[in-house]
């Protein structure tokens, strides 16, 4: 029952989805193996009696054998703490956070606005996001840079299909982490198009330089814009273009 409860409770204290459902779950291999008979009120399984095997004498591990044992030691070793490699706070980074047992340790409000150019006839607009994110996808992109990175891709990709043409996508991304001051998230210049995707260097995400506040950052996104220090953007239109 405590068990139950602990999980519960993390449930509603935390946006973990699925995870302490799982566990209650998984704590019943605690119980003995025929309490799923038990409950369901089946009857006791029976087995024969094991019998006693043949002795066989142990065959003496390969070199291979402990090859492959090392190298899948060491890559369980290696990569959870894969960041400690990567340069940048990982929590701003994202590079090397998942699969590295890093749940809860840091929270982020962030807010991404694309600026898409046409060099055809030299034209910048914003897109509308929503025909092609549904809420939770919405809520989570923003603050990992890759996800950003595949959106940019997606549009200029849309549009290629579409037109026929190349398409030019810049991000203002905007970023609080754990209640520091927003800052910016990835530099606004750079054209992401152009970014290849995969396990490479990000040298367009920014440097982290706001400080921990003692008093958390609580403005909400709408105002950021109007308390922060930002480059000049390229005029926008509000509307999609055809």
């Amino acid at each position: 029952m405590l068990c139950v409860l602990f999980h519960i409770t993390n449930s509603v204290l935390f946006p973990i989805h699925i995870f302490p459902w799982f566990m209650i779950f998984a704590s019943t291999i605690f119980f003995e193996p025929d309490w799923p008979r038990r409950v369901l009120g089946g009857q006791p399984l029976s087995l024969p009696p094991p019998q006693p095997a043949a002795w066989q004498s142990p065959s003496r591990p390969t070199r291979t054998g402990f090859l492959l044992l090392a190298i899948y030691c060491v890559f369980h070793l290696w990569w959870p703490l894969r960041h400690q490699f990567y340069a940048g706070n990982v929590n701003w980074t994202e590079r090397g956070h998942y699969f590295s047992w890093r749940m809860m340790l840091r929270n982020k409000t962030a807010g991404v606005r694309y600026y898409l150019t046409d060099p055809a006839d030299d034209k910048t607009w914003n897109p509308d996001l929503r025909p092609y994110l549904n809420a939770e996808q919405a809520g989570k992109f923003t603050k990992d840079p890759e996800m950003i990175l595949q959106l940019a891709h997606f549009l200029a990709d849309e549009y290629q299909r579409a037109n026929g043409r190349p398409l030019e996508v810049r991000a203002l991304a905007l970023t609080s982490l754990n209640g520091r001051k927003p800052q910016l998230f990835l530099d606004p210049t750079v054209d992401l198009t152009r970014e290849p995707r995969g396990f490479y260097r990000r040298a367009w995400i920014t440097p982290l330089t706001e400080p921990l506040r003692s008093e958390p950052w609580s403005l909400p996104l709408g105002e950021w814009e109007k308390h922060l220090d930002l480059p000049s953007l390229p005029p926008r239109r509000s509307e999609i273009k055809p």
